[in-house]
């Protein structure tokens, strides 16, 4: 983790401040109402967005796993008040087979402990500097603060 701080330290020394966003998080709805009741849906999550690509070290999954989350954001919508964005990313910490409070889950797409992730984003614009992004995955939707400098 502080190696993953040190790096955004330096390369965020070097780049303006109004392409970055800090990403604080977060709340998730899984759409099965099995793992509504049996996973973690509350997460501490802490990140950066530079331009189209966002960082994100989250301290319990949905299986209390911690997470490195990366992905590219591309723009398909803009307004004053929403941004649609295509997401395509990636993220650590998940297994194929998950035995988690008695239950057994099975994670089809994940390769090794790399889960593959692809959706859309929803970006609401509450003021200059703070929005929340609601993504839609598969069976997840994920909800963050965004801080925009």
């Amino acid at each position: 983790m502080k190696y993953l701080l040190l790096a955004i330290a330096l390369f965020a020394s070097t780049c303006s401040a109004e392409d970055f966003s800090l990403i604080l998080g977060g709340f998730s709805y899984h759409t099965s109402a099995e793992q509504r009741a049996v996973l973690n849906q509350e997460h501490q999550a802490i990140g950066i967005q530079y331009k189209d690509f966002e960082l994100t070290y989250i301290a319990n999954n949905s299986f209390e796993n911690e997470s490195i989350y990366a992905a590219y954001t591309k723009e398909l919508v803009s307004s004053k008040h929403f941004d649609f964005n295509a997401v395509f990313g990636a993220a650590t910490g998940y297994h194929e087979i998950e035995s988690y409070k008695g239950w057994k889950f099975t994670n089809s797409f994940v390769m090794g402990d790399l889960m593959p992730l692809a959706g859309v984003q929803l970006e609401t614009k509450l003021s200059k500097h703070f929005s929340i992004d609601t993504t839609f995955l598969i069976s997840v939707t994920t909800f963050n603060l965004k801080y925009n400098f």
